[in-house]
Formats: structure tokens, sequence, C-alpha cells
């Protein structure tokens, strides 16, 4: 789910299946015209595990919202990557979401 929660954030909301997690590191922002963007993580479900596939990592689990701080960013396609496992299962491949700004819908 995005919002434009005041001018010059956005703020997209992940609601993360039980006994699913997204790693930390795997979080990327950049837009078309800007490059790398600026933006920081709230979550209270924030720890550190030790899986097979990476070793040890910091994860997020339950919820996890990123606000993104779009200023300089107008009319532009903001492309958001992120990855994350099942507990003991299986790990998705990276995903990336296109996000148009104007509209505030995923592509």
């Amino acid at each position: 789910r995005l919002i434009k929660s005041n001018p010059g954030n956005i703020k997209i909301f992940f609601d993360i299946a039980e006994e699913h997690y997204l790693y930390a590191n795997s979080i990327k922002l950049f837009s078309n015209k800007n490059g790398a963007l600026i933006f920081n993580i709230e979550s209270y479900g924030m720890e550190k595990t030790v899986d097979e596939f990476f070793g040890e990592s910091e994860i997020y689990r339950n919820q996890m919202n990123v606000n993104i701080f779009t200023d300089n960013i107008i009319d532009d396609i903001i492309h958001l990557s992120y990855q994350g496992c099942h507990d003991g299962k299986y790990c998705y491949p990276l995903i990336t979401k296109k996000i148009q700004i104007n509209s505030l819908k995923i592509l």
C-alpha cells in the first residue's frame, strides 16, 4: 500500500506474511532521473537471523514501512527492490516494483 504522507514524502507499507521475512540489505530504491534515493525504514520486527542462503543477516518481520523522500522527484518512476525468504524453506528471487510518482501506482 502506498500513501503520500506529506509533501516530499511517500510511505510504502509492507505486511509481511507469517513465517516470512525480508532482508534489510536487499531493499534498494532509485529513480529513472535521480539515481539512488534517500529513504528510511520503520519496523517493529527487525531481528538478526542466520540462514543457509545468506548467512547472518538483519531481517524484517511482520510489518515494515519504507519512507521515501521525494522533494526532487516529480513525474518520475521509482524502482523498489527487495528479497525475502520463508523460514527454513526457500528464498524468493529479487523482486523489483516500479512506482509512478504522480499517480502513486505500482506499474
